[in-house]
Order: structure tokens, then C-alpha cells, then sequence
């Protein structure tokens, strides 16, 4: 599968899961993606390379308060084989 190919599919699953629909007691499902020019964890580069950063969260009432489940990913979009 092609980079692009990638990035348009999960351009796509993100934008398909956040549509608006009805949600029973008030839960909140949630999407976003963020699209960077390196990766650094704690300081360290990891890549130079563009990077997309999606995530998800869904929140449930719970109680008197709320519980989140959330879930995040890094997707590397440059190549590294590009003689440049």
C-alpha cells in the first residue's frame, strides 16, 4: 500500500467516525489528527519525516463524573527511501 493510499484512508476512517449521530445518555465520541514535520519523543528525534498524529476519544457519564477511553497513533508519511 502507497503512502498516499495511507493517508487518504485514514483521512477518510477519521472523518467516517467522527459524523454526527445520535448518542444514548449523553456519551461523546470524538476525532482528531495532527500533522507534523518531525517526531520527538521526550526530547529524542525519532524522524525527520512528516508524521500524522490521529486520535480518538470516546467519553461515558460514569457515576457523578465521566470515564474517557481514548486511543492515539503515529503514522510515519515520509519515505525514507527518497534519495534526497
Amino acid at each position: 500500500m502507497s503512502q498516499s493510499t495511507r493517508l487518504v484512508s485514514a483521512a477518510f476512517v477519521c472523518g467516517a467516525l467522527s459524523l454526527p449521530s445520535a448518542a444514548a445518555a449523553q456519551a461523546v465520541f470524538t476525532t482528531d489528527a495532527g500533522a507534523y514535520n518531525a517526531y520527538v519523543w521526550r526530547g529524542v528525534t525519532l524522524t525527520n519525516q512528516m508524521v500524522l498524529q490521529p486520535d480518538a476519544y470516546l467519553t461515558i457519564p460514569a457515576g457523578g463524573g465521566s470515564a474517557v477511553l481514548g486511543f492515539w497513533g503515529t503514522i510515519d508519511a515520509g519515505r525514507y527511501d527518497d534519495p534526497v
